[in-house]
């Protein structure tokens, strides 16, 4: 008997379903086959098939009136227990050849392995962004490949925030994330707040906002936050990302200024080159912690949520 999926079966479930059954299934398999080697409803299975189709994790070929199902080139390739360096070098390598399906296969495979999002995020994306910034310091990239290579990494972060597991919503537990300098650094804060939604956090991604900073900008800021804030009980984290000193002053006391008038349970988190000392930390943005890496980022605000009182 086939049975309905809508109250049993997660999207993430039905991918690991559907990849195990189609791995195997050299010729494809049809709608009907899948549901039934699934057990789940056809109508169903066929709404969720498209789903996999849009993200790029199987196709559809025609036979006659039929739809026939494989997986698309390189979604298995890689080997169990996947080897991290291993995927580093074929992420790499599709990035800087400019090969974007191959990219988008690469993560879409290893987020179907179960592997944590966040090391994803942090042992895979990072160490391909930090490669890109290098080749193009030595000249070895033109600003033409660099955008091209740094807007794959970003598809990435909205390929991973919308396919990987999500743990559980935390309540009253909000994020938001900001660059204080241009476009081009905007990848790190977008990569934290991804991390963050992905255990849980409500998070907010505004991008760079230095251009925007102003005598007003703290009142605008005031007001975003107290419309997305529904409660002074949660925990609000702002997140500021900077590379250059200089790029700090206007959104430092922005920040400052924002953080005292909103109480006790905001706390700032900082990251990015231009915080050398402690003493600078505090001065600059009034930060509550540095970050020099996600997992350090993670790190701190699990624990910091864990203490609030409610």
């Amino acid at each position: 008997m086939i049975i309905g999926v809508s109250k049993r079966y997660s999207l993430e479930e039905i991918k690991r379903k559907v990849v195990d059954i189609l791995k195997d299934a050299d010729t494809g398999l049809s709608g009907i086959e899948i549901a039934q080697k699934t057990d789940i409803n056809r109508i169903t299975i066929t709404k969720y098939l498209s789903v996999l189709e849009a993200i790029g994790l199987i196709k559809k070929k025609k036979a006659g009136s039929v739809n026939v199902w494989h997986l698309e080139h390189g979604v298995t390739e890689l080997e169990l227990p996947i080897d991290i360096l291993d995927v580093q070098r074929l992420y790499m390598n599709a990035l800087f050849n400019h090969a974007e399906d191959e990219a988008r296969r690469i993560i879409l495979n290893v987020i179907h392995s179960d592997m944590d999002p966040v090391k994803v995020l942090a042992e895979i994306i990072t160490p391909a962004l930090n490669t890109a910034g290098e080749l193009y310091s030595r000249g070895r990239m033109t600003v033409t490949e660099t955008m091209f290579v740094t807007n794959l990494i970003t598809e990435s972060l909205d390929l991973i925030k919308f396919n990987a597991k999500r743990e559980d919503a935390k309540p009253n537990a909000y994020a938001v994330f900001m660059s204080a300098q241009g476009e081009t650094h905007t990848i790190g804060p977008k990569m934290a707040s991804v991390a963050f939604y992905l255990k849980g956090w409500h998070t907010y991604f505004l991008g760079n906002v230095a251009s925007e900073v102003d005598l007003l900008f703290d009142i605008d800021l005031l007001k975003f936050l107290d419309k997305i804030w529904k409660t002074e009980r949660g925990l609000m984290v702002i997140g500021v990302s900077a590379m250059l000193k200089e790029h700090l002053k206007s959104v430092g006391e922005t920040v400052k200024s924002v953080k005292s008038k909103l109480g006790k349970n905001v706390f700032v988190l900082a990251g990015g080159e231009a915080f050398s000392t402690e003493d600078e930390l505090t001065a600059s943005v009034g930060a509550d912690f540095y970050a020099k890496d996600l997992y350090f980022a993670i790190d701190w605000a699990e624990k910091l949520y864990g203490k609030v009182k409610w």
